[in-house]
């Protein structure tokens, strides 16, 4: 992935981590989540923003991170990509750098380092690839909804 524009860095746990800011639609507050037992391991459930219904995605398992209960405290940002819309819950939001402000390093051709790495004022943090998060969230499992249906208005029919 390449990142060459302005980035957000969000935290879990002890973990800074990096998006590229147009990939980033909305932060909002953490809000309940309505489960979905049919659909990826990956993914927490659902949520409704203003009528669109959103998958969650749980990406703590992805970066080796034990599970835990939202908390109030905890912020949802919401990722856009290719038209398509998905949350990420995180604990914490830091600063938004501009490409002058922060360093980049690609991952490794060997795979040893499976992501990109950015330094900036004394924090290192890897950039996360909203690519992946679509292609978690379109992993249903047999005889469920098509991935079309997670975006579908709600009250809408499938």
């Amino acid at each position: 992935m390449a990142i060459n524009g302005k980035i957000i860095l969000f935290q879990l746990d002890d973990r800074q981590l990096a998006l590229p800011l147009n990939c980033v639609k909305r932060l909002i507050r953490a809000v309940a989540i309505t489960p979905c037992p049919t659909l990826h391991s990956g993914m927490a459930g659902v949520i409704n923003v203003h009528g669109q219904i959103v998958p969650v995605m749980n990406i703590r398992e992805h970066w080796g991170l034990p599970d835990r209960e939202i908390s109030s405290e905890d912020l949802m940002l919401i990722v856009t990509h290719a038209n398509r819309d998905v949350v990420i819950v995180v604990d914490g939001i830091g600063s938004i750098l501009d490409p002058g402000e922060y360093q980049r390093y690609d991952r490794s051709p060997d795979g040893a380092i499976s992501a990109d790495i950015i330094h900036a004022a004394g924090i290192t943090a890897f950039v996360d690839d909203p690519e992946t998060y679509f292609n978690e969230a379109c992993r249903v499992g047999k005889d469920t909804a098509k991935p079309d249906m997670l975006h579908a208005p709600a009250g809408a029919s499938g």
